[in-house]
């Protein structure tokens, strides 16, 4: 019987990918080498050019971030301005509970308490359930008791609601809010746009002369009250308060300008009389 002699083969690095196609028959198969940068080009790619192409994934990923930032801000957005006026009401509500809750009872006591409560209601109603139903029903007849609508905790709980995805999906949440802080935060503070940095140092400065006369909880509350009722009520009056604006502004540029002309003409009397000083005392020193 003929012997087939083996078919040579290239050897094979950590970036090629193998493809075996076999041939009819009892023949050796045949394998062809792909490098691993032709297999992850794109087809398109590489029937233009013959040449594998790659994506830069740091402009990916930078688009990305712009991306979810302007969600994150869109999202902040339509809620200081009420667009949906359910969602709105109950953040605002959640965030004052949740500060009011914090700042008077101890998160312990706050988390006993609950679960507490929780389980004592929940052991009456289950005891009070069972016995009222064992009053009309066979134990044994047509399925016997029913079991209270609360056991929907432990169903759910076997379920494992807190999934993986949902706890990646408020994580992303999380980090993209934070990002997007952090990139108006570090646009502030670089000077990135001067007229909006002074803005925010005057507000910083208004901040600070509150907190000195104001707890920082009701400094809290009166920001969040301010920050979902003010959006509304300048777009409800937004001819009447940007003409008031404008007024102060106008005004406060006059006095900033009058300011300025005045310091001016100071400085140059002040500049004037120093020359003829020292013009007249080098000529006391010439004529000695």
């Amino acid at each position: 019987m003929a012997t087939i002699p083996p078919t040579p083969v290239e050897s094979l690095g950590a970036d090629s990918n193998v493809a075996a196609i076999a041939s009819g028959g009892h023949a050796s198969p045949t394998i062809t080498v792909i490098p691993q940068s032709v297999a992850s080009a794109s087809p398109a790619a590489t029937a233009a050019t013959g040449k594998a192409r790659f994506t830069d994934s740091s402009a990916a990923s930078g688009a990305g971030a712009a991306a979810k930032a302007q969600y994150v801000k869109d999202s902040a957005r339509s809620l200081l301005l009420w667009e949906n006026p359910l969602h709105s009401g109950i953040v605002l509500s959640s965030i004052l509970a949740f500060n009011y809750v914090l700042t008077n009872y101890s998160p312990v006591r706050v988390i006993t308490f609950a679960l507490g409560a929780a389980t004592l209601a929940n052991l009456v109603f289950v005891n009070a359930w069972t016995y009222g139903g064992s009053l009309f029903t066979h134990s044994t007849a047509n399925g016997g008791i029913k079991k209270p609508p609360t056991m929907w905790f432990l169903d759910n709980a076997n379920r494992q609601p807190l999934s993986h995805s949902f706890i990646r999906e408020w994580a992303d949440l999380f980090v993209d809010v934070v990002n997007a802080t952090a990139m108006s935060l570090a646009s502030i503070v670089a000077i990135d746009d001067s007229k909006r940095s002074i803005e925010a140092l005057a507000g910083l400065g208004f901040i600070y002369f509150l907190s000195c006369y104001i707890s920082s909880g009701t400094l809290f509350i009166v920001a969040t009250i301010a920050a979902f009722v003010t959006p509304r009520v300048y777009l409800a009056n937004k001819t009447l308060i940007d003409g008031h604006v404008n007024r102060v502004q106008t005004q406060v540029s006059g006095h900033l300008t009058q300011l300025q002309n005045t310091a001016a003409k100071h400085y140059n009397n002040a500049a004037a009389q120093a020359k003829l000083k020292m013009a007249s005392a080098q000529k006391v020193k010439k004529q000695e």
